[in-house]
């Protein structure tokens, strides 16, 4: 998450009546707003999956610089045949107005007869 993207709600109380920080029955919190959609695509361009989700945060204000660099997961699960694949994945940061996009080409390989178990990881 981004600085920006943070945005402490007592500022918001306070400007709806409160006029003291010491008048909040809260602690100071931070608000944050992520909105993730992605597609999967064949070889060919054709888009085989879409999927997408959206992820608020919130939190006491002492923990925002934790909050900026923690990580985000964000996991689905997709059947296709072996072959060459692209994801397309835009983050957007709502409260921030940040946007940022990102393109990521991968491969299913074909499977060698036996069991087998794969996972892939796309990181933005």
């Amino acid at each position: 998450m981004t600085g920006d993207s943070c945005q402490p709600l007592n500022s918001w109380i306070e400007k709806r009546g409160r006029t003291k920080p010491t008048e909040l029955l809260a602690p100071a919190l931070y608000s944050a707003q992520l909105s993730i959609v992605a597609q999967i695509k064949d070889k060919a361009g054709t888009v085989l999956e879409k999927f997408g989700e959206d992820i608020p945060y919130r939190g006491a204000l002492e923990q925002i610089q934790k909050a900026k660099s923690q990580v985000v997961t964000l996991q689905r699960h997709f059947d296709a045949p072996p072959g060459e694949y692209v994801i397309e994945v835009a983050i957007q940061d709502r409260l921030g107005g940040k946007v940022g996009a990102q393109r990521i080409p991968f491969e299913i390989a074909d499977e060698s007869g036996g069991p087998s178990l794969s996972d892939t990881l796309c990181s933005c």
